[in-house]
């Protein structure tokens, strides 16, 4: 149960996340075949990504149809997933999913600390939050863990101005 616990706080962070940070999350669907070593395509879909969940029958759907239609190739659907005001750039969808996860890491360790000092300064009398070992060693860990997302964020700053130039 904790571990799903964790997986919801994890999805609350990275939507909490992606609206700071402006994100409109498309989804590019192409169903095609191949045939002799070249893709064909037959249908393409560029949509908002919670469309595409919604109707997510629709496009297995369409799978199923084009196989019966071309028995002998195999028909597959491939989803690409990109922020619309950035474009398709997959080096750019890559930085960011690293910082969206990194911000969440961040969120979630901070919040932690947090709840672990509240529950040790009303416990335990003889807590210091200077000594406390644990503590000490979290907060060398957290200290990593917000530098490297301040080189994620200076890389991704660095690479919408080369965009815009």
């Amino acid at each position: 149960m904790d571990e799903m616990s964790s997986y919801f706080e994890f999805e609350k962070l990275r939507k909490q996340i992606s609206k700071e940070m402006h994100v409109e999350p498309w989804v590019f669907i192409n169903i095609a075949y191949r045939s002799s070593g070249e893709y064909t395509s037959l249908y393409v879909y560029d949509l908002p990504r919670e469309v595409a969940e919604r109707r997510e029958w629709v496009f297995r759907w369409r799978e199923c149809r084009e196989q019966c239609k071309y028995p002998k190739n195999r028909v597959s659907c491939y989803y690409s997933f990109y922020n619309k005001k950035l474009g398709r750039g997959v080096e750019i969808n890559e930085l960011q999913s690293k910082i969206i996860s990194a911000k969440a890491q961040v969120t979630k360790v901070k919040k932690r600390v947090k709840e672990y000092i509240a529950y040790e300064q009303s416990n335990n009398m003889f807590f210091d939050e200077a000594t406390d070992q644990q503590l000490c060693k979290v907060r060398v860990k957290l200290e990593s863990k917000e530098s490297n997302l301040e080189i994620l964020v200076t890389q991704m700053n660095d690479m919408l101005r080369n965009l815009k130039d």
